[in-house]
């Protein structure tokens, strides 16, 4: 069965269902926890907080992701009335893989405030400068380098976020 099949039997639908069937793949299911390039201990799909145990079954992931993927979507809600679902989704991809569940980085607060979505999603691939150079995405660094594989991740989250204007 698939990852947005078992998704939607535990429930998800819209916007979350969107982002959760979207980090998925990006996140990629790990069920022994592993340390990330950033030497982060990381287990199921990306999740890093809390105190992993030895192994974990791709149920208890899935409902994992669910539940930290809907916590991400509450916490932007009031920035993203009326906003397309691959919008938000896009939104909380970018807020899960960046700093956590709350309110959006003072980057996205203006095009968000004026409910310009088009410049929302501009901003996921604004240029960023870390402490080692500039990359092509906003927060694509890796202890302030550029990483091309986030920056990779970031031009996915524009094109999901742009799927929702057109």
């Amino acid at each position: 069965m698939s990852l947005k099949s078992r998704l939607a039997n535990l429930g998800a639908t819209g916007a979350v269902l969107l982002a959760a069937t979207f980090l998925g793949p990006i996140e990629e299911l790990r069920t022994v926890p592993y340390t990330d390039i950033g030497g982060v201990n990381t287990w199921c799909y990306g999740q890093t907080v809390g105190i992993p145990k030895a192994q974990f079954t791709v149920a208890e992931c899935d409902a994992d992701l669910l539940r930290s993927v809907s916590r991400y979507t509450e916490a932007i809600k009031p920035y993203t009335v009326g906003a397309p679902a691959p919008v938000v989704a896009a939104m909380v991809s970018v807020q899960y893989n960046t700093q956590g569940p709350g309110a959006p980085h003072t980057l996205f607060l203006g095009p968000l405030a004026r409910k310009d979505w088009q410049a929302v999603c501009a901003a996921i691939t604004a240029p960023w400068k870390g402490k080692y150079g500039v990359s092509q995405g906003f927060k694509a660094t890796v202890k302030g380098k550029p990483s091309k594989g986030l920056e990779n991740r970031r031009a996915k989250e524009f094109r999901l976020c742009v799927s929702g204007l057109y």
